[in-house]
């Protein structure tokens, strides 16, 4: 089992390639449940999932026979994953001498043996995974990883896509003048003041985003907080996360307003 050659260990670079890709919007789209379905098929495994892992955790996006949501990134197996180019492959996850049974996440449990492929970017960063798992101790010595790894390029070849759409989307918005968005974000301002609310503004390309003085007294965070589009939505109660995502997307996508209430937990745990 070899180490990625090519791959680039630069952490806040895979960071910056995960935002500016618009990974994290990545959710329910059917493409991605056909190929999740498609590898636990190949593999007769009951399990499948396409994973992102950012800097604090591991997000399964596309689950297929298996409910996931998001572990902290350090009791995760698929952190492991991103290490080697052919993939890893664990029979029988309770005997791993890697990463002992006991720092994976409870969630996990289910699984007990494991095959994972990195997601790589063209860029060289490893961004998630693409991984298929056993409810039985499985016999994985013939497990045949390329075709696992052919699908996890046709994963990345999708999530490209998504990319190139947010840039065509931003051009289409580049076509407001600056002056007319310079007025418009003056109003929004003086409006959000005089009624005592906050305001955020979502980068397109990069996914970075701005909070409003406002904003941030609102979801009470420390003066050196700085938001990005993960632990932005992380704020909104569990239920609400899908509903805000869908909307996002469909405003990214679609060019579709939206106007919702959710509510919020403070980063003082107060709502």
């Amino acid at each position: 089992m070899s180490k990625i050659k090519h791959l680039k260990h630069d952490e806040e670079g895979r960071i910056e390639a995960l935002k500016s890709m618009g990974v994290l919007l990545l959710e329910n789209e059917e493409c991605f449940h056909r190929l999740t379905k498609m590898a636990a098929s190949l593999y007769q495994a009951p399990y499948a999932f396409i994973s992102i892992i950012n800097k604090h955790e591991q997000k399964f996006k596309i689950c297929h026979g298996i409910s996931l949501d998001s572990i902290p990134k350090q009791n995760s197996i698929c952190i492991h994953t991103l290490k080697y180019s052919d993939g890893l492959v664990v029979k029988d996850l309770e005997k791993e001498k890697r990463f002992p049974i006991e720092t994976i996440d409870e969630s996990l449990s289910q699984l007990k043996s494991y095959a994972g492929v990195p997601l790589i970017t063209k860029g060289g960063y490893a961004v998630g995974t693409l991984a298929v798992g056993f409810d039985t101790v499985t016999d994985l010595s013939d497990f045949n990883i390329a075709h696992l790894t052919d699908l996890a390029s046709i994963v990345m070849d999708e999530i490209e896509l998504y990319g190139r759409h947010l840039i065509k989307t931003q051009s289409k918005a580049n076509l407001v003048t600056t002056t007319e968005l310079e007025e418009n974000k003056k109003f929004l301002l003086s409006i959000a003041e005089v009624a005592d609310v906050g305001g955020w503004e979502l980068d397109l390309k990069t996914m970075a985003i701005k909070w409003t003085e406002k904003t941030a007294e609102i979801h009470e965070v420390p003066e050196d907080f700085v938001p990005d589009f993960l632990t932005a939505i992380n704020f909104y109660v569990p239920e609400a996360h899908e509903l805000v995502r869908k909307e996002i997307r469909a405003c990214l996508y679609e060019g579709q307003p939206f106007d919702i209430e959710v509510e919020i937990i403070t980063y003082k745990k107060n709502r």
